[in-house]
């Protein structure tokens, strides 16, 4: 069920970067500095498509295999067929018989960030629901690699632009992961080391943009920061996981029983004298998803240990709002 129950002190939130505990930074949050980061906000782009409308359409309604990842795969090639897409390793079979996949969106072999396609299949292979933001306008043309910025000058490009306390004179970059990932040595102001990918982002104009992806945690303000990797003079968008409001849509204390009663949407329901790292962290990392500061709220059907790499669910900007089944 991606419908998420109040647990209390049990801290629902959830993975990106270290956080300490709450403490005065060295700088003044971006708002206290002039910087508007409202101005850089990224537009919602899901449109689910629930149960009772899927049985309406047939051609999907009808896409049914043997394995479930395959009929997944067919919903996706039935609603965008131009599209290059990628299997997320993180699905899994629920307690209800419900399989749920997870797609992420490339172009020219990058990543499309903001690019996500979810596909619920029933117990019986049938297509339960599914949801995208896949986009679907003109593709860009490959590119070459002298083409692309160093990621070093993307870090300066967005510190300079969002007038972050984050020192780059000495800045290097060094390789992590795939061939455009990239953790920042040599620099100095943020709680822990920058880092950068290079990725596509579905722009507010609604156009794909190439840019490096800089990850930045200066306490107040733990930054995404989007950058036209060819230039570094332009941000395409941002998310702030810190000041920005985190929500869950849950049930009250007082609702035992789902069909008694409704969900309400609450704002940073924390309590910061028990939960010091808010419910998006335990102390050394920043989390998406639903984990935090005193607990970790995901499917765990056998019981085992190796629970982390099961289902769960995911808010690239800290809106825990999921629909139920």
């Amino acid at each position: 069920m991606r419908s998420l129950l109040l647990l209390g002190l049990a801290g629902l939130a959830a993975k990106t970067q270290a956080h300490p505990a709450r403490q005065e930074p060295k700088g003044a949050a971006l708002e206290k500095r002039g910087i508007d980061l409202d101005a850089f906000r990224l537009k919602e782009l899901a449109d689910y498509v629930p149960n009772e409308e899927v049985v309406e359409d047939p051609p999907v309604s009808l896409s049914k295999r043997a394995d479930y990842l395959e009929t997944a795969k067919d919903v996706v090639k039935s609603i965008v067929p131009k599209a290059t897409f990628r299997l997320v390793e993180d699905h899994y079979v629920g307690n209800n018989g419900i399989a749920h996949v997870h797609f992420k969106q490339t172009v020219n072999g990058v990543d499309v960030d903001n690019g996500d396609f979810n596909v619920n299949v029933a117990a019986d292979g049938t297509v339960f629901s599914y949801g995208n933001s896949f986009f679907t306008g003109t593709l860009p043309s490959p590119f070459a690699k002298r083409d692309v910025s160093d990621p070093v000058d993307a870090l300066k490009g967005a510190v300079d632009i969002l007038s972050l306390p984050v020192d780059t004179k000495d800045a290097t970059a060094k390789q992590t992961g795939d061939s455009e990932h990239y953790t920042f040595k040599g620099t100095d102001g943020a709680v822990s080391e920058p880092k950068a990918k290079l990725v596509y982002l579905i722009k507010p104009d609604e156009k794909l943009g190439l840019a490096w992806r800089v990850e930045t945690d200066v306490m107040d303000n733990w930054l995404l920061t989007y950058i036209d990797a060819t230039t570094n003079e332009k941000i395409f968008g941002v998310v702030d996981y810190v000041a920005d409001l985190a929500t869950y849509k849950v049930y009250p204390w007082a609702v035992n029983d789902p069909t008694e009663g409704s969900r309400s949407v609450v704002k940073d329901p924390w309590n910061i004298a028990t939960s010091e790292f808010t419910w998006i962290s335990d102390g050394s990392s920043n989390y998406t998803t639903t984990r935090g500061n005193n607990g970790i709220a995901q499917v765990n059907p056998s019981g085992g240990t190796s629970y982390l790499n099961n289902y769960h669910t995911w808010a690239f900007e800290l809106t825990h709002e999921f629909r139920p089944f």
